[in-house]
């Protein structure tokens, strides 16, 4: 049997924090620039977006045409290799990184937006359901992030983005860096994919990265991981949940706060239910609210 999610109103207001979170990051973000390479404006353009307005990609076509001519066209493995090198090397600039990360605009459609879209955070844009305007969609990275030809090399270039962003971030308090700031944006592409091609692949990549993050950022992808790897690899992240939050008692808060999340039996929850219980007295008195509503949560 599987477990029951915890109220609707519970996860509605963990899910609006993070969202709130992250539009404060990409206030920080630095300013963003028009990629410069020949290969990938020409391969967009044939695409149908056109990466080369300051503004952000604006699609010239309706997504899901964009999105079905990408896969189509992923099957040549020498196109599509060279498409994920140089999307590789564009977000190694932090200005086309941040316009990666630029939602798109459709100005094909007055009136309203074309498909069910979501904004740069991964949470859904309204403002595209509005009549009157521009349709805004996906960011480039999520647009990429979506394509079943391109998901894994692009899984392996996200992540190894947060690596190399946290690598050349300043000495001090890494969550006041612009790294951090881009750090959030990027995870924040991969929540709620419509479709994960390969979900154990995906979530072997997110244990491996989590073992060379910094504290902050590592508490942020447990934080979204229920939202990023599909509910049919759950069982597995959760033993995987288990034993980061055995071995690493800082990581127990938003291990415990991910779990609420997993669709998962109750006799494999019980295992985050009897590690909570018999360390009660090893947490802080400010992580007691997410212990005790995980707690009841799972009973």
């Amino acid at each position: 049997m599987a477990k029951k999610r915890g109220s609707s109103r519970m996860e509605d207001g963990r899910a609006n924090g993070r969202n709130k979170r992250q539009r404060a990051q990409q206030s920080s973000l630095p300013n963003s620039r028009p990629p410069s390479s020949d290969f990938f404006i020409s391969a967009m353009l044939e695409m149908g977006v056109d990466v080369r307005v300051d503004t952000g990609p604006e699609l010239v076509k309706p997504l899901l045409e964009v999105q079905l001519a990408i896969d189509e066209k992923g099957f040549d493995q020498e196109w599509k290799d060279t498409l994920l090198s140089s999307i590789s090397s564009a977000t190694e600039s932090r200005e086309e990184l941040s316009y990666f990360l630029l939602p798109s605009i459709s100005k094909q459609v007055q009136g309203g937006a074309i498909g069910g879209f979501r904004g740069v955070s991964g949470e859904g844009d309204e403002s595209a359901f509005e009549g009157g305007g521009d349709a805004f969609s996906s960011s480039l990275l999520r647009l990429f992030l979506t394509c079943e030809h391109l998901q894994d090399g692009m899984l392996d270039i996200v992540f190894e983005l947060l690596v190399l962003l946290v690598s050349e971030a300043a000495d001090g308090d890494f969550k006041e860096t612009q790294e951090y700031a881009l750090c959030v944006s990027v995870l924040g592409q991969m929540r709620w994919l419509d479709a994960v091609v390969n979900g154990e692949s995906m979530m072997n990549k997110i244990v491996e990265c989590v073992q060379v993050l910094p504290t902050s950022l590592k508490q942020d992808l447990i934080s979204l991981v229920p939202e990023i790897v599909p509910e049919t690899h759950h069982e597995q992240l959760l033993a995987e949940l288990l034993s980061l939050m055995e071995n690493d008692i800082e990581m127990a808060v938003p291990v415990l706060d991910a779990l609420s999340s997993l669709s998962v039996a109750d006799v494999l929850l019980m295992k985050g239910v009897n590690y909570a219980s018999n360390a009660l007295d090893s947490f802080n008195a400010d992580d007691l609210p997410v212990v005790i509503r995980f707690l009841i949560q799972a009973c």
